[in-house]
């Protein structure tokens, strides 16, 4: 009931969708139309009549749902487009009627006709016109502002009305932060298409399942409905595991495939040698998340910064073998150049990488994955943006060093309907891979 109340589910609170909206979140969706709002609500209120009080119930109505999640946010909309209506028809009224009362009380007939006429709003004085022209002006100033303020003088950067609509479809950006468009990911699920077994199960982070299913036309083990928690935190332990316990859990959820997707930028070297920069959307920036889904410590795998992983994270896990890229250096970016290169982490600094794949395409048969695909930004050498999407195939002649002793995997396979916490609510994807056809 309480709205104000934060999830303290990590898997809830991965999801962008539900995260809380602040007041900053508000004041970007609605600028100028929150002060008309509170307006529209005092005058409601102060007339009592019912269309207002039905006014004054929907906006509160509508900002008390979106207080929740930010996707509810949608609701909100109603009710303060309503009430700011209102408040600016009452702003516009009084400004429009404006009378200018006479100077003089003189009582001879050209004046009272005068008055008569200016009191119908007949005459316009140059008074009331230019009262009219400022106020229509500033009305279209203030409303000008959250659609054209590209500078970010108000708003930050491409958050304005019109920037942050234009955005391309999740597909096309990868679901980063870039407002660009890559081939990278339509090319992987095309080519999971055409070159994997019909029956092929692939393991993937949740936020991919979608994609897998339906253009790659492939069964994945979870997928964006985040309906079975006990799958995604199954997944999540996979990832943190170290690599014979993960690659244990993937063949007991009979994987064929595990995906996962890296983004970063690439920038020129000395002597032929890039070096690179992770973040900005893919699993990497994700890792936190796999952490305490997981149930792991996060300052065993994170440094300070929560953000930057510790050896132990590359050493120490499937996930970081499976990014194809190791730690050379960590440095500071100031105006775009680099300083204070350190070999070790230092508060504030960044994390440079080289291209390490630690489970090439022509791996040894004791290996326990191979990469079978990498998408086309990842395979080039030119500087610029990487949006890699990997793909690696599960060995199904490797048998793990060790044993799984993680019960929810095993209740997975023995009882399947126990995977959903509601039941029979639990996605076609994940039903169909303890029994792929």
């Amino acid at each position: 009931m309480n709205p104000f109340l934060s999830s303290q589910n990590p898997l809830v609170e991965s999801v962008a969708e539900h995260f809380t909206p602040t007041v900053v979140d508000y004041f970007t969706d609605y600028s100028i139309l929150l002060m008309f709002a509170g307006l529209g609500a005092w005058i409601a209120f102060k007339r009592r009549d019912d269309m207002s009080l039905f006014a004054l119930i929907i906006g509160i109505t509508g900002v008390y749902v979106s207080a929740t999640f930010a996707r509810l946010m949608v609701f909100s909309s109603i009710g303060i487009i309503v009430l700011a209506s209102l408040g600016l028809y009452e702003v516009t009224r009084n400004i429009l009627e404006y009378r200018e009362h006479l100077a003089s009380r003189s009582t001879s007939l050209k004046t009272a006709k005068l008055k008569k006429r200016l009191e119908h709003g007949r005459v316009q004085t140059p008074i009331k016109r230019i009262i009219r022209v400022a106020y229509v002006g500033i009305i279209i100033f203030m409303l000008s502002i959250p659609l054209l303020d590209y500078r970010g003088i108000l708003y930050p950067q491409n958050s304005n009305w019109l920037s942050s609509a234009d955005v391309p479809p999740s597909i096309a950006n990868g679901g980063t932060g870039y407002r660009l468009q890559t081939d990278d990911w339509i090319n992987a699920l095309d080519w999971i298409s055409k070159n994997t077994p019909k029956d092929a199960v692939i393991a993937s982070w949740w936020d991919y399942g979608y994609w897998i299913t339906t253009m790659g036309n492939r069964t994945s083990l979870a997928d964006n409905a985040t309906i079975n928690q006990t799958r995604i935190e199954t997944l999540a332990k996979m990832f943190m595991e170290d690599e014979e316990e993960g690659i244990k859990i993937a063949k007991d959820l009979k994987a064929d495939y595990i995906l996962v997707y890296v983004v970063g930028q690439r920038y020129g070297g000395v002597n032929g040698t890039s070096f690179y920069t992770l973040g900005n959307g893919g699993d990497e920036s994700k890792k936190q998340w796999f952490i305490r889904i997981g149930g792991f410590n996060e300052i065993d795998y994170l440094e300070q910064d929560g953000f930057t992983p510790t050896s132990r994270f590359w050493n120490g896990t499937l996930l970081g073998n499976l990014i194809p890229f190791t730690p050379v250096s960590y440095a500071s970016f100031q105006g775009g150049v680099l300083t204070n290169i350190q070999p070790q982490y230092q508060p504030g600094s960044v994390g440079l990488y080289t291209k390490n794949i630690k489970y090439p395409s022509d791996a040894e048969d004791n290996q326990p994955l191979r990469l079978v695909y990498s998408s086309d930004s990842f395979r080039t050498d030119e500087p610029g943006l990487v949006f890699g999407v990997l793909l690696y195939e599960v060995n199904d002649d490797y048998t793990p060093k060790t044993s799984t002793t993680d019960l929810s995997v095993k209740n997975n396979l023995e009882n399947p309907s126990s995977l959903s916490e509601q039941g029979d609510g639990n996605s076609t994807t994940s039903a169909a891979v303890d029994s792929p056809t």
